[in-house]
């Protein structure tokens, strides 16, 4: 059982590290002169939708929300109000991609709109980050 802990945090790792990687190409891409075309927009929004949905799905089953459940029960409004942050991120990408729809160029004001999601995405994963160092750290801690 320990093995299986042990591969799922480096799934998990690995799961947040291409997610972070995904987002900071499409924001370079947005701040970049020229930015990108709306049929490439709509092509990484897509892509980004695909690995989003499979990593937040990862985390509800699979990942850390059961363990810190287990270990912190005090965390569960935190780890509710995580939980339905996917939901609302998951939304808020699919009204973007469904902007980019239909239009040869891209739409005014969509690449900001894009890049406030990936805030949201970031800050999002900096509370989950958080709240992962205290339902572990600060329980590892409390033993000394």
């Amino acid at each position: 059982m320990e093995k299986k802990t042990a591969f799922s945090a480096q799934e998990l790792g690995r799961a947040h590290a291409a997610l972070l990687h995904d987002l900071q190409t499409l924001e370079q891409m947005l701040r970049s002169g020229g930015g990108p075309g709306v049929r490439e927009l709509r092509s990484r929004l897509a892509a980004i939708h695909t690995h989003i949905t499979n990593h937040f799905g990862y985390e509800e089953q699979s990942g850390w929300a059961n363990p810190v459940l287990m270990q912190q029960p005090r965390l569960e409004h935190a780890v509710e109000s995580l939980l339905q942050e996917h939901r609302e991120l998951v939304a808020g990408l699919e009204t973007l991609l469904e902007e980019a729809v239909g239009h040869d160029i891209l739409p005014a004001g969509l690449s900001e709109k894009v890049l406030r999601w990936i805030q949201r995405v970031r800050a999002h994963e900096a509370r989950e980050n958080d709240l992962l160092e205290r339902a572990f750290i600060e329980d590892l801690g409390a033993g000394d």
